[in-house]
């Protein structure tokens, strides 16, 4: 994708039109890691046959900002060209730009889109980089049987990541997860991998709850709404949250214990 680049610094260029432009490069920063100067402009070569069967959140005027960043996300060079562009006097100036309703929605957009970028796409970025660069089998080999690891240390990355992909932290996982491997030592890039089973919330959710239930001994799963009390709403939330954490650890050694199996077997041999 070409997108024109102006310069914002010449005559009678509005000053929102300069602020706006400013905000909405930083935050293109912060979801996508690249730097873009002119990331409002309008001016752009859209590569349209990779779009096909793209659906967008949006169809006004924050798609300017949804169709880059996502492109972005695609693997898409977004890509600046120098142009001209003559701004006439401000009597004379005709803006279809709703201040308060279209800088509210950008807003909004911008919320989503770096939420999906810390929790989804920076993480699979991570993951899948070094495949990419590496060829994915080559790349899975020295991660999977990397010498300068043990295979407990490969293990234990797999069930830290199973655990906290499942201990109810919802939202939490990898702001607190990331921090935490760095300080265990842990690999990063399996831990991740295997904080993803959190992709089926509804599922942990029910088991959480089950185990829950379990735990305290309490068969019934029927919750009647027009009587509900706040006991039983405590009583519910600490099935799930005690019955969510038990569930994790007990996933997070499971996990290990196979991780750690599985790579002792499979482990290539030394060379005599």
């Amino acid at each position: 994708m070409l997108i024109g680049s102006r310069n914002l610094n010449q005559e009678n260029v509005p000053g929102k039109s300069s602020f706006g432009n400013r905000f909405s490069n930083f935050w293109f920063k912060v979801e996508t890691g690249k730097t873009m100067p002119d990331t409002q402009s309008g001016y752009r070569l859209y590569p349209v046959h990779l779009y096909q069967n793209k659906k967008w959140f949006t169809n006004k005027y924050e798609f300017e900002i949804e169709v880059i960043v996502r492109s972005s996300w695609m693997g898409i060079d977004v890509l600046p060209v120098p142009i001209r562009v003559f701004y006439p006097k401000q009597e004379e100036r005709i803006s279809h730009f709703r201040p308060f309703k279209d800088f509210s929605r950008i807003s909004v957009l911008n919320t989503v889109l770096v939420l999906i970028a810390f929790f989804y796409i920076k993480p699979r970025d991570l993951v899948l980089r070094p495949l990419r660069e590496k060829g994915f089998k080559r790349g899975l080999k020295e991660l999977l049987f990397d010498p300068h690891e043990t295979i407990f240390t490969r293990a234990a990355s797999v069930g830290f990541g199973v655990f906290m992909g499942i201990v109810p932290v919802w939202g939490f996982q990898l702001l607190i997860g990331i921090p935490a491997a760095v300080a265990l030592k842990l690999n990063k890039t399996l831990f991740i991998v295997a904080a993803n089973i959190s992709i089926f919330p509804p599922i942990i959710w029910a088991a959480s709850l089950a185990t829950g239930k379990l735990l305290f001994g309490n068969p019934q799963w029927r919750i009647d709404f027009k009587n509900l009390k706040w006991e039983e709403v405590l009583q519910t939330g600490k099935e799930f949250f005690i019955g969510g954490t038990v569930l994790s650890i007990l996933a997070g050694l499971i996990f290990f214990a196979m991780t750690y199996f599985i790579l002792s077997i499979s482990a290539p041999k030394a060379k005599p």
